[in-house]
């Protein structure tokens, strides 16, 4: 365990270790695990992993830590994954909803996101610190149902507005049929009109 593992366990909970640097490290080198690739001369040589581990700073815990934290005090179920906080990491949001988490290099400077050289290889880590990250973790649920009432809402007037269309559509079928129909009225009255004064013109020539 490194040493920052052991001051984070012990910060958590007096005496107890708190689990997961393992699952810290396999998150994080999830999408940068080496890969072998084949050289001209047919040996393999790995490529470079795509994560640096370097210590964060002080007082900045990984997002895995982050979450072992508020399972064990129980803020959050005991069956929130790692998966899902490194979702938060990776679209972390906008504006006062956005996760607080920031990504540090091995120097200790700060940046908004992953720094990546050249190379492909992430020079930064993830990083959180607890106050903020819980924070905004207890207002998870309730910016979640915000959201879902927005899309509701959103569809809703989106079909209110495909049945106003429907029905304009529909009045205005209505409309064209009604005209077509009277059209017919007056010509079959025209017709009817024109053999009468025929027939008039027989009576008087007889």
């Amino acid at each position: 365990m490194s040493v920052q593992d052991t001051e984070v366990a012990a910060g958590v909970e007096e005496g107890a270790a708190v689990p997961g640097a393992a699952e810290d490290q396999a998150a994080e080198q999830a999408s940068g695990a080496p890969e072998v690739q084949a050289t001209e001369e047919g040996e393999a040589t790995p490529k470079p992993a795509a994560t640096t581990r370097h210590k964060l700073p002080d007082g900045v815990h990984t997002p895995i830590e982050f979450r072992n934290h508020i399972v064990t005090k129980g803020i959050a179920p005991a069956d929130l994954k790692p998966q899902q906080v490194y979702g938060w990491v990776k679209s972390p949001g906008k504006g006062e909803a956005r996760f607080p988490v920031a990504h540090y290099d091995a120097q200790g400077n700060k940046f908004d996101t992953a720094q990546i050289n050249e190379h492909g290889v992430t020079l930064t880590r993830p990083g959180v610190i607890l106050e903020a990250a819980i924070e905004w973790y207890k207002g998870y649920d309730s910016r979640k149902a915000e959201r879902q009432a927005a899309r509701a809402q959103k569809a809703k007037e989106k079909l209110e507005k495909a049945q106003a269309a429907a029905a304009k559509a529909g009045t205005a079928e209505d409309s064209a049929a009604n005209e077509a129909g009277a059209a017919g009225d007056a010509t079959a009255a025209e017709v009817t009109e024109g053999e009468g004064h025929e027939n008039w013109d027989e009576v008087e020539a007889q």
